[in-house]
């Protein structure tokens, strides 16, 4: 029986101090946020698509977005789900997002070593994590057409995992230049046990 997934990543985020946040500051979306997520769901309305139930991240921003989708969709229940926040980083949150453009020359990320020690999650915890939450979520909804609200990083680690199932999870440094949904936009995929059919992709 074939089951529909559409892993959504959340729009914009009011963000005014330029900080990093990861799932240890709560932020939530701004106008264009709002409007990017309007839209999506408009677009998924008018490609025909239906969708049963979402399945979201905990943190605003995530649930904001689900609302929205709700709200356009017609969709009822919304299930909050405690794994698909986004990265607990404590090591990093509340620097400036400058930082971040410091780490390419380095080799450096959030997942380093160094950031490790100071409490960041490990890529390896991420991925488990939300490959948990997507059998889990899997299990219960076969043959359903199901929305997943999260966050760029696990979006970005499970994607990969469920389009090469037999490969070993790469870094993020290597992730991010190829399969990496934009905020406010969704890829829609059709599995049947286990296994993806189709894909596409919906902004």
């Amino acid at each position: 029986m074939k089951t529909t997934i559409f892993l959504v990543r959340h729009g914009e985020i009011d963000n005014p101090k330029k900080i990093i946040y990861g799932g240890n500051i709560d932020l939530k979306l701004s106008n264009e946020g709002r409007i990017q997520i309007n839209h999506l769901a408009k677009e998924i309305k008018n490609l025909g698509y239906k969708i049963d139930k979402i399945y979201s991240s905990p943190l605003l921003k995530a649930r904001e977005s689900s609302d929205i989708l709700s709200k356009v969709l017609n969709i009822k229940d919304i299930i909050i789900e405690e794994k698909l926040t986004d990265d607990n980083m404590p090591g990093l949150a509340g620097k400036s997002l400058k930082l971040l453009s410091q780490f390419s020359p380095t080799g450096m990320d959030q997942y380093s070593k160094e950031y490790i020690r100071l409490g960041n999650e490990s890529e390896k915890s991420v991925f488990k994590r939300v490959k948990n939450a997507f059998s889990e979520i899997l299990k219960k909804n076969t043959g359903k057409d199901i929305a997943i609200v999260s966050h760029g990083n696990p979006i970005c680690f499970l994607l990969f995992h469920l389009l090469n199932p037999q490969k070993k999870i790469l870094s993020i440094k290597i992730l991010l230049k190829n399969n990496f949904l934009e905020k406010g936009s969704a890829i829609r995929l059709v599995l049947e046990n286990g296994k993806v059919l189709d894909k596409e992709y919906i902004s």
